[in-house]
């Protein structure tokens, strides 16, 4: 499976290091990601970038801001 990830390390929920996690859990998996990290506080356009990636699923990593809008930019048809 191709994954894409919004990591916001802005917010409070996300360690340090979340990037390294992700990869290092998916790595586990037999499984790699494509990360994009939110900057100037904005998730949405990390979200854009990670459904332009044309993966099979996009993993949200951050706060509610983040999580609706990976949700709300996804739509019904996807990604996952």
């Amino acid at each position: 499976m191709a994954l894409s990830a919004i990591i916001n390390a802005q917010s409070g929920s996300v360690p340090e290091g979340a990037s390294e996690q992700l990869e290092a859990a998916l790595k586990d998996l037999g499984e790699t990601v494509t990360i994009h990290l939110v900057e100037d506080g904005d998730p949405c356009e990390a979200t854009d970038k990670a459904i332009a990636d044309g993966k099979d699923g996009v993993i949200a990593w951050g706060g509610d801001g983040t999580v609706a809008c990976a949700f709300e930019r996804s739509g019904k048809d996807g990604p996952a």
